[in-house]
């Protein structure tokens, strides 16, 4: 990432329409599978720009991480409260926070079974774990390498690693579905300029976060949140996930 995408990226996590409707699919989900009492301990890993530890700030007292310099700098400008670490190695106690957080951040780590090893470390008994991580291998494109990922994901690997860590999955579902197929003919059209010499670019050059184009597929994708509050979907752009840890010898 550079400098000026950082800038941007700033700007599109409190507007571009695939963050503001991603933001309603995480809060409805946390409401819905875990005990929000508003005096949560919550750790938010690889918070980027911030926004995402403004809006969990509803549940309780939120601890941010983040690992990129560009974005711990543009952090530090603000006065926003951050702690530089790594998600592979949390700089916490086992057993500190009742939820923790990893928002599209553990496809770009090298060792992603790490990464969730520390987030239940971390975790306390009875808390949950919730990410959320792009999904379909048959979607990786150039805006994956601009954004510096390392893979994509499927469902039943992703709940086998939480199962590995002593974790109940409470709740599971793709998203970003009704504009999957869009984006995946966008994505094989980016490959193929690309190939023939084209800049690399990230979806956010094609899907802009200004004007009537974004509040249209804002409007489409933010049917979602409705449709997920009675049905999952078998596919999707994202995933989320959200699970218990349970204590050694007491998961069923």
């Amino acid at each position: 990432m550079d400098k000026n995408y950082i800038q941007e990226y700033a700007t599109l996590e409190t507007t571009h329409w695939w963050f503001v409707v991603r933001q309603k699919i995480i809060l409805q989900t946390l409401q819905r599978s875990i005990p929000l009492t508003g005096k949560l301990t919550i750790l938010n890993i690889g918070v980027a720009a911030g926004a995402s530890s403004d809006w969990l700030a509803q549940f309780g007292e939120v601890t941010s991480v983040e690992n990129e310099q560009l974005f711990l700098d543009y952090l530090s400008a603000k006065k926003f409260s951050v702690i530089a670490a790594s998600i592979e190695a949390l700089p916490f106690e086992n057993e500190t926070f009742d939820l923790v957080c990893a928002f599209d951040v553990i496809e770009h780590v090298e060792d992603h079974q790490l990464a969730m090893a520390e987030m239940f470390r971390v975790c306390k008994n009875a808390g949950n774990v919730c990410i959320t991580v792009p999904g379909f291998k048959s979607l990786w494109g150039t805006h994956d390498v601009v954004n510096g990922h390392k893979r994509r994901y499927l469902m039943k690997p992703l709940r086998e690693m939480m199962l590995r860590n002593q974790g109940t999955v409470r709740y599971a579902s793709y998203f970003n579905s009704l504009l999957f197929l869009p984006i995946f003919l966008m994505r094989k059209l980016a490959t193929l300029k690309q190939g023939k010499g084209e800049k690399l670019t990230s979806d956010f050059t094609y899907f802009s976060g200004n004007g009537a184009f974004n509040n249209l597929l804002k409007f489409i994708f933010g049917v979602e949140p409705f449709l997920l509050k009675w049905l999952r979907f078998p596919l999707g752009v994202s995933l989320i996930m959200v699970a218990r840890k349970d204590q050694p010898g007491k998961q069923k």
